[in-house]
């Protein structure tokens, strides 16, 4: 499927004005729709077309928000979705689409993987922050009773996106900053994913070079090229993850946010310091016997501009992270973030996500993810 690509707000008029749907549902994050400026300039846009509106659901979407939002678009086939806000906004209008396909709600929809029908409406995504890169994914995140389940198909990618840099102007230091770090965390960790491809590394360079270039300008002294360039590198991470899928430091990262309310962004970014200091540690042990990953590391280490040698190892780089983790106001410990208990370290390393942790390039057993977790205590 091409996604069609738009650079303004007001460019959707043009896609409706060919489309012609019958119904129009504007699915949006409350604030972000109000602050970004989203609302101002889609109001007329939205009285012509006689929108309808969702905003009812939590930050981390919830099987009931996928729902109540799937029931809001009716048994209307000639639908356009328009979703405004982060990524738990842009999942939550994939997982309602995927619902509308499906002809309502079925058991336990969320973990359903065959039979499924294609996406009828027609879906187009405003990402409001530069991170998640949901925009440019088949696949949505959903939890069920607590735990966090992943919803995939290839009609699940949005007809097109809008990428509009004036509508994250708003956003305060530390959304940016735990935006931005997700977006940078996902491009590394799709560098070194078993699931990488030549196409997926392409993007995975891209995202990276733009990310380390300009997320702490973005956080510290924004202006609209800085915010432009973090909305590029999200959406190119986005487009990486789509073929590699995350691995380990995701995988970790879930616990913290869900338990202790870390920022998924600031969740993924401590969890990938703890990654990159083991495998400093334990260098022979892991990359010396994994030419992929030594591979993947050279090249990161040269878009953090470190000289990549044996003797140097991971140091640097890793030293490098810390600081940008710093100079953003991220924690860089777990006791930061309120998991400062042995206890709490082995509660983290059991929560694992298998799937996640399963593309990662060498094997962790439970034993060492809380080995990874100790250097970051």
């Amino acid at each position: 499927m091409t996604q069609e690509r738009l650079d303004q707000l007001e460019d959707v008029a043009k896609l409706l004005a060919e489309w012609q749907p019958r119904k129009l549902l504007i699915v949006a994050d409350r604030g972000a729709y109000q602050h970004s400026g989203a609302a101002e300039r889609l109001a007329s846009l939205a009285k012509e077309h006689d929108a309808t509106h969702f905003f009812e659901f939590q930050p981390n979407p919830q099987v009931a928000d996928a729902e109540q939002c799937s029931e809001r678009m009716g048994d209307v086939d000639d639908i356009t979705v328009l979703v405004v806000g982060g990524g738990s906004a842009i999942d939550i209008a994939k997982l309602a689409c995927h619902l509308h396909a499906q002809g309502g709600v079925k058991d336990r929809w969320w973990s359903r993987t065959t039979d499924l029908a294609p996406r009828r409406a027609r879906l187009v995504a405003v990402p409001t922050t530069a991170g998640t890169g949901s925009e440019a994914t088949h696949f949505a995140v959903v939890y069920a009773n607590g735990e966090k389940h992943s919803v995939a198909h290839p009609s699940l990618l949005p007809d097109a996106v809008v990428l509009d840099a004036s509508l994250t102007a708003s956003l305060p230091p530390a959304i940016t900053a735990a935006s931005g770090l997700d977006a940078i965390t996902q491009a590394i960790e799709s560098l070194w994913a078993k699931q990488a491809t030549e196409e997926s590394l392409s993007y995975a360079r891209q995202a990276l070079a733009l990310g380390l270039a300009n997320l702490e300008r973005t956080v510290n002294a924004p202006e609209l090229t800085h915010r432009q360039a973090m909305l590029e590198a999200a959406h190119l991470s986005g487009k990486a993850i789509n073929i590699s899928r995350t691995t380990a430091g995701h995988a970790l990262s879930y616990r913290l946010t869900s338990k202790y309310g870390v920022p998924h962004g600031f969740a993924v970014a401590i969890c990938l310091l703890g990654l990159l200091r083991d495998m400093e540690n334990r260098y022979e042990q892991i990359v010396d016997r994994n030419d992929q990953l030594a591979m993947a590391l050279a090249g990161i280490a040269r878009e953090f501009g470190c000289e990549w040698s044996t003797s140097h190892r991971l140091a640097t780089v890793t030293a490098r992270w810390e600081e940008l983790l710093q100079q953003v106001g991220c924690p860089t410990t777990l006791a930061a973030c309120g998991a400062v208990s042995e206890g709490d370290r082995v509660a983290l390393a059991h929560a694992v996500n298998a799937e996640r942790l399963g593309n990662h390039p060498t094997p962790l057993t439970t034993a060492e993810l809380e080995g990874v977790l100790s250097t970051i205590r």
